[in-house]
């Protein structure tokens, strides 16, 4: 997770004139930084930093989507993974919840407004999580600093106390 304003989305799109559109969209309404990927393959051998989000094609050249996001789990990528597919198969669905993927659009004639949804979400979440984080660690500085101010304060005091006797 970044903390920053602009957060990073891959694309794993093997249909070319679709990640296009999907990147151009995503870009402009979101504001993020998007890299696209032909296939799983190319991805994982382009990880040098990771992403927020992975949007994942299931049905690709080389490993489906399930295969690449089993290859994600064993490098210990903890980006969030969004699944996608043309396909409304159950069989092809559930693979993918199987292996641990937990959000999933269908490529309907509604594929680019959905998705751009569930990262709009994904994003919200990452800013409420870094809220939280911040909260958390105000929460412990103020803690520090009023034990500390207590401290202090019954040390002064003892000081006082011996000094006065």
């Amino acid at each position: 997770m970044n903390f920053q304003n602009r957060y990073s989305v891959y694309l794993v799109e093997d249909d070319e004139i679709l990640a296009k559109i999907v990147t151009q969209e995503l870009s402009r309404s979101l504001k993020c930084d998007i890299k696209w990927f032909g296939t799983g393959e190319e991805l994982i051998a382009n990880l040098e930093e990771t992403p927020d989000i992975i949007v994942l094609d299931y049905f690709l050249p080389g490993m489906n989507g399930a295969e690449v996001y089993k290859k994600l789990k064993a490098q210990n990528i903890e980006s969030k993974v969004i699944a996608v597919s043309g396909q409304a198969q159950y069989e092809m669905v559930a693979n993918f919840f199987k292996s641990g993927v937990e959000d999933y659009v269908e490529k309907d004639t509604q594929y680019i407004s959905k998705l751009t949804r569930k990262i709009k979400d994904q994003i919200e979440d990452f800013r409420s999580d870094e809220e939280l984080e911040f909260v958390e660690f105000d929460n412990d500085i103020d803690k520090k600093i009023v034990t500390g101010g207590v401290v202090g304060l019954l040390i002064i005091l003892s000081a006082l106390v011996y000094l006065l006797d």
